[in-house]
């Protein structure tokens, strides 16, 4: 919006400028040949236009150098008509005028006689021109007719140049200025465009700035036109490019051969005179067309097909009609086609603003455009009302109407880009998570496999006493399957609800929720089952601590309870130490676990393990319904293989142990950042050892290596093996002589002793 306010402020400005040097004092008017420019000051106002009545003769054919005093045609009224104007009508004597055939023009202008050189500027002449100043030939556009009829019946002319700058030194202080034209080729004849007169130097100084802003504004406009319609090979689903690359290509010709460019082509190049004339025609054509084309691509409309087929057909007729049409600078065809095709501009004005109250995206970046073209288009009107003195701010508001849509295809692809990126990133996340899926879903089965060969019957109870897991044992021993059982009251199992053991079974195992810690056993408990009627089984439950909840896990014996070596056996291994790189806590089956093959327990401990990473992956995932169930059935199976593979560390030497290893992995990460400057997210990729994630942010979380820095968060069954081998990857791979790894080093000694 303060874009759009600051090129509305400065486009007000330049109208103000252009109104206040329309209020200047004006030059004398030419009147029947004669102009009085004594009195001009040249420094204040150096270029005067030669408009009004020059002195006129028609059919002036084979006229020689004229004298420098006298009428044109001595022995016949003198004449005169209007400069700039097309042969057309009469002249001021009621002579008959045709678009074909020679004239002469001329003009007594008096000067000081201290004015210096001066020059003349005729731009755009139509067909032949040759210039004389007080009886000297100085500059012609092509060749004259020898007088002799060509083969159309007309003499044979040659038109060359678009631009003549003749320079001449007033003699006595009165120049006689004579123009003889012929025009043979063109549809239309006469001089229909202004004479300037100035010093030499202010109009050369006016011809190269035209010639260089014309240059600047085609390069700028070819350079946009390769860029985008790269942009358009290189993703061609997006016409949007191609038809604006293709208007600036059009605009930028019609530039280098337009009089607003200063006819720069017509300088540097030999191309013929009509090639001229139709290329500074036919890009209007193509300008129109492109522009409702283009701006439908970026916003389409539901008319916008129709719009855009209607302004195309009429560019189509009209560039068709030049091209087997002579050559037609200043036409009725190309006149309407201009009239007409106004239109186009104030049905994209129209069509903008209805975008700008839609709120399109990013559409207001093309506010400052349509400001500038509509500045331009109100320059061109007040300068044809005679309101002000110049329309040069027409070329620029194109180019600003140009650069702003340049502005919004950037930023648009920009975005485009962005969300490309983010879609590519999407994907990632997406393909990454399948894979994972995909990897729960394989050890899920695993683990299921491995607690199904478990022989005795397993399942744990919520803090809502529902039923939450079930393994094949207890579908055997209780007759009912997992889907039967799942999300039911664990009153369904008992026999008898009311009796004192079911009553106290289920009175004790709310106290264990409620603590949540500890086991109890209980002995004759009568369950139900599907098939085999009621029996007294023995209950064994454990208390899971999970981070939201707490399960209870139920081991089933039916016959019977569990004899004095058993319940000793359950108080041992809860004692038992953490056996770092020992036989026992790895191969062994620790004291007051379910009595299972050596086998088992090794293939559950290690499958428990890689339970533990199972989790941590989907932790990092988005939270939802299904990664709340996966975990809750993780940590279950997580919690049963822990009670089957070990117990509690001891009150002496398992506690020293836990102390040790949290001091390890703190000197390990310290020693880490203090030798190669890097984070704990750096060593857990790099080792291998711990599971990362980055967070949206860029942030490397390590969630499972956090643990173990401090003693209250240290899982109660801690990886001994990957502790130590943290510490061993560190002292490799830092230097020694720093303190902290020396310290590193004996304090991983010191964990080894423990073992």
């Amino acid at each position: 919006m303060c874009l759009a306010l600051c090129l509305a402020l400065c486009l007000a400005l330049c109208l103000l400028s252009s109104l206040g040097c329309a209020r200047q004092e004006a030059p004398p008017h030419v009147e029947q040949g004669q102009l009085d420019l004594s009195g001009w000051d040249f420094q204040a106002a150096p270029l005067v236009v030669l408009d009004g009545q020059w002195e006129f003769l028609w059919n002036a054919a084979n006229a020689r150098g004229p004298a420098p005093s006298g009428p044109l045609a001595p022995g016949v009224p003198m004449d005169f008509y209007q400069i700039p104007a097309l042969w057309r009508g009469a002249t001021a004597q009621g002579v008959p005028l045709a678009s074909h055939g020679q004239a002469a023009y001329r003009l007594r202008v008096r000067l000081a006689p201290t004015c210096g050189q001066m020059s003349l500027y005729l731009a755009g002449m139509l067909s032949v021109c040759r210039v004389w100043v007080d009886g000297q030939l100085l500059a012609a556009s092509g060749e004259m007719p020898s007088g002799q009829p060509s083969g159309a019946g007309q003499p044979a002319e040659t038109p060359r140049t678009h631009l003549l700058m003749p320079r001449f030194t007033p003699v006595g202080g009165v120049a006689e200025i004579v123009l003889q034209v012929s025009n043979h080729t063109n549809a239309q004849g006469g001089l229909n465009t202004a004479i300037v007169l100035g010093p030499a130097e202010q109009v050369e100084r006016m011809a190269s700035s035209r010639w260089i802003t014309g240059a600047f504004i085609a390069g700028v406009l070819l350079a946009m036109c390769a860029y985008h319609l790269m942009l358009y090979f290189a993703r061609r689903a997006d016409r949007s490019n191609l038809y604006f690359g293709l208007f600036c290509l059009a605009w930028s010709i019609a530039t280098l051969f337009s009089p607003a460019g200063g006819f720069l082509m017509s300088q540097l190049t030999s191309l013929p005179w009509r090639w001229h004339i139709d290329l500074a025609l036919l890009p209007y054509g193509f300008t129109i067309p492109l522009m409702v084309a283009f701006y439908h691509a970026l916003f389409p409309k539901r008319w916008g097909r129709a719009v855009t087929a209607l302004y195309a057909a009429l560019g189509a007729a009209y560039v068709a009609y030049l091209l087997i049409s002579p050559p037609d600078a200043f036409g009725p065809v190309p006149l309407l086609y201009y009239m007409v095709t106004r239109t186009a501009f104030l049905y994209l004005m129209a069509a903008f603003a209805l975008d700008f109250s839609r709120r399109e995206r990013s559409v207001l970046i093309l506010a400052p455009g349509y400001l500038a073209l509509a500045g331009a288009e109100l320059s061109k009107i007040l300068f044809d009302l005679h309101i002000t003195g110049s329309a040069l701010f027409a070329r620029y508001g194109m180019l600003v109407f140009i650069l702003s849509h340049s502005v919004y295809m950037f930023v648009r692809f920009s975005q485009a880009f962005q969300a490309l990126e983010e879609n590519a990133s999407l994907k990632r996340e997406v393909a990454l998570r399948r894979r994972t899926e995909h990897g729960l879903r394989l050890r899920q089965l695993r683990l299921s496999r491995i607690l199904d060969a478990v022989d005795e019957a397993v399942f744990a109870v919520n803090q809502s006493r529902e039923i939450a897991f079930c393994n094949h044992a207890f579908e055997k021993l209780t007759g009912r399957q997992a889907q039967e059982v799942l999300g039911q009251p664990l009153a369904l199992l008992l026999a008898e609800p009311e009796s004192a053991p079911a009553r106290t079974l289920v009175g004790e195992l709310d106290q264990l929720l409620e603590r949540g810690a500890g086991a109890e056993s209980f002995d004759c408990v009568a369950l139900t089952g599907a098939r085999a009627g009621s029996q007294l089984c023995s209950v064994y439950a454990t208390v899971l601590e999970l981070e939201d909840e707490h399960l209870l896990l139920l081991n089933l014996r039916p016959g019977g309870g569990m004899n004095a070596a058993q319940s000793a056996g359950t108080n041992a291994g809860r004692n038992a130490g953490p056996g770092l790189g020992s036989s026992d806590a790895e191969g062994s089956a620790p004291q007051g676990a379910l009595s299972l093959p050596a086998n088992i327990l090794r293939r559950a401990e290690s499958n428990r393990q890689r339970l533990q990473r199972m989790e941590e992956t989907l932790l990092a995932l988005e939270t939802g319904e299904a990664k709340a169930a996966v975990l809750e059935d993780l940590r279950a199976i997580d919690a049963l293989l822990e009670n089957l593979c070990g117990g509690a560390d001891n009150e002496g030497g398992g506690r020293h142990a836990r102390q040790l290893a949290v001091q390890v992995m703190n000197a390990a990460v310290d020693c880490w950042r203090q030798t190669t400057g890097q984070g704990k997210g750096e060593l857990a990729t790099q080792s291998g050892l711990w599971n990362v994630y980055m967070e949206r942010d860029g942030y490397l979380r390590t969630q499972t290596l956090d643990k173990y820095l401090s003693e209250e968060t240290l899982p109660q069954r801690p990886r001994w093996r990957q502790v130590a081998a943290t510490a061993e990857f560190v002292l490799a791979a830092c230097a020694q002589r720093h303190a902290c790894h020396r310290e590193l080093q004996n304090a991983l000694a010191r964990l080894k002793q423990l073992g």
